[in-house]
């Protein structure tokens, strides 16, 4: 049987192109995208025994990718197929969803907003020519704060960081 190998990238699409330096001016944009696009999903199907809240643990991030509601989200979580979803956006706005499924070798899961669009979304980039240094922004709904308390706040948060380490996947040989 054929193994599977971890190799860098550039070994299997060949050197990237040096990357591309982001202005103050592109950098604020981008974070602007990013307050719009990253929500905060919450389960509508697992709730307490008295159905009056939602489980602190049924509460996770993701991003918008699609004009038509399209989210790209974790996939270690522990949703299924069918199970519906609020979506809540930084703008006070609240959204019906349901999740499409996930992809636990991949971690990522997919959740489609039901409620009509049209919605804010961040295009998806080419990532595997990122490299060490690069520019990149990081969004998203912390857990709990420092205190261990659940945090149901609308605004995400967003920060501007660098790659730090060469990108891996598993390429056949």
């Amino acid at each position: 049987p054929e193994m599977l190998s971890l190799r860098k990238t550039d070994d299997v699409l060949g050197p990237a192109k040096p990357p591309a330096r982001m202005s103050d001016s592109q950098l604020s944009q981008v974070k602007q995208i990013a307050k719009k696009t990253t929500v905060r999903l919450v389960s509508k199907d697992r709730l307490s025994f008295d159905r009056r809240e939602v489980h602190d643990h049924y509460r996770w991030s993701g991003v918008i990718v699609s004009e038509d509601g399209y989210i790209l989200t974790c996939g270690h979580t522990d949703q299924l197929p069918g199970d519906r979803r609020t979506v809540r956006l930084s703008d006070g706005r609240d959204a019906d969803a349901v999740a499409l499924g996930t992809n636990p070798i991949t971690d990522i899961g997919l959740v489609k907003i039901t409620t009509p669009g049209p919605w804010p979304f961040a295009e998806i980039a080419e990532s595997s020519t990122l490299k060490p240094g690069d520019p990149l922004v990081v969004a998203g709904y912390p857990a709990v704060n420092r205190r261990g308390e659940w945090l149901t706040e609308r605004t995400p948060q967003i920060d501007a960081t660098a790659v730090r380490h060469d990108l891996y996947m598993i390429w056949g040989s």
